[in-house]
């Protein structure tokens, strides 16, 4: 399974940024949590987030708040 972290603009998504000085191979920056991992489950979400639409995921997260 995946998470999805969605912002409402460019503003908030500058903090999730990651950059590190301390790491083996020197100075570590990713533009997401998802950090180094394997892309093949972040396209995933993302293809099923396309395919939902806006209006699909507001009823599948309604499903969920509800129960």
């Amino acid at each position: 399974g995946t998470s999805v972290l969605m912002f409402k603009n460019n503003e908030i998504r500058r903090f999730a940024y990651f950059l590190s000085t301390k790491s083996t191979i020197g100075l570590y920056g990713t533009p997401t949590i998802q950090g180094s991992r394997n892309g093949a489950v972040i396209a995933m979400a993302w293809s099923v987030m396309m395919h939902l639409g806006q209006d699909g995921y507001m009823k599948e997260a309604r499903k969920i708040m509800d129960a």
